[in-house]
């Protein structure tokens, strides 16, 4: 190689053996610089975003398909696995089974609050009916 004299450039021109390119280039100083730090620096993050979009998708896919699965057979009735409210979802959900025996309870003592003024309306009604009706003959 020669060297940098006045006059003359100090760049070197550098042919390749082999037939192949190079990822080192030579820089104006006469280092090598590689190429390979950058090449290695963008890949491996993509490749790893690459199969974490991969494995989120997997798993919502799954999640779609488990609420999928539950919705059909949310309507079917009988046996303890069905998980539409069977003698099993109550056992789970203990909360579900006590608020739909308190709802039912209240539908009870409304309905039986409603009878028990009807009833007692009626009979007022049938004693004030009778009372005219002795007045009636009484005078």
């Amino acid at each position: 190689p020669e060297l940098c004299v006045s006059g003359k450039s100090c760049k070197t021109d550098v042919t390749s053996t082999g037939g192949g390119s190079s990822d080192t280039t030579l820089t104006s100083s006469g280092k090598k610089s590689s190429k390979l730090p950058a090449i290695l620096g963008g890949t491996i993050p993509a490749f790893f975003i690459f199969w974490i979009i991969v494995g989120v998708a997997i798993v919502l896919h799954q999640q779609r398909k488990r609420a999928a699965i539950a919705s059909m057979t949310a309507g079917q009735t009988g046996g303890a696995n069905t998980g539409n409210g069977g003698p099993q979802a109550m056992a789970d959900n203990g909360q579900m089974g006590g608020k739909l025996g308190q709802v039912a309870m209240n539908e009870f003592r409304v309905n039986m609050e409603q009878q028990v003024s009807n009833e007692i309306s009626e009979l007022i009604h049938e004693q004030v009916q009778d009372n005219d009706n002795r007045g009636i003959r009484n005078n």
